[in-house]
């Protein structure tokens, strides 16, 4: 049985095409062409539907471009064909946590910190991982911290209120 994302079914010539579209796509991507990437990486996926580097590659063009639903949709599919893709699971927690979904975000975050670190990722990708989640933690604890101000705010108010309505 072929492994994920082996592709070991198609024709040499489509495995080489799509592989053609993704280096064009890493070469776009390196000249900061995000969009005209995504589209060499979506005809990479077209030609080659379980390139999981595609899927992943497209996704961090798509949070370059601040789309992070889109990112966090490619992430989703690279994690479908490869479960313990790293990248994979990192591109969605960032993607949720831009998206404030910062507790779903920061569980896939640790997640992919678990897995890098399983598949000998290099010490650069952990440390960029372990920063976003310093990142998004301390957002999560500014969010709560926020909450509860705003429910000792309401609570203030109410006892204002309660108090005119005993003098009125």
């Amino acid at each position: 049985m072929a492994a994920a994302g082996s592709g070991e079914s198609l024709s040499p010539a489509l495995l080489q095409l799509a592989e053609d579209c993704k280096q064009e796509g890493n070469r776009r991507f390196k000249l900061r062409k995000y969009r005209a990437a995504i589209e060499s990486y979506t005809e990479a996926v077209t030609q080659h539907p379980m390139m999981t580097t595609a899927f992943t590659n497209r996704a961090t063009c798509y949070r370059m471009l601040q789309e992070p639903s889109n990112a966090a949709s490619d992430a989703r599919k690279a994690i479908a064909i490869e479960p313990t893709n790293g990248k994979a699971h990192y591109i969605l927690g960032a993607a949720l946590a831009e998206s404030s979904k910062l507790d779903e975000g920061l569980a896939e975050l640790h997640r992919a910190v678990e897995l890098l670190k399983r598949g000998k990722a290099s010490g650069s990708t952990v440390d960029r991982c372990r920063a976003e989640i310093a990142k998004y933690s301390k957002r999560r604890i500014e969010q709560s911290e926020g909450e509860q101000r705003l429910r000792e705010v309401m609570a203030m108010e109410t006892i204002h209120n309660l108090a005119h309505a005993f003098v009125a």
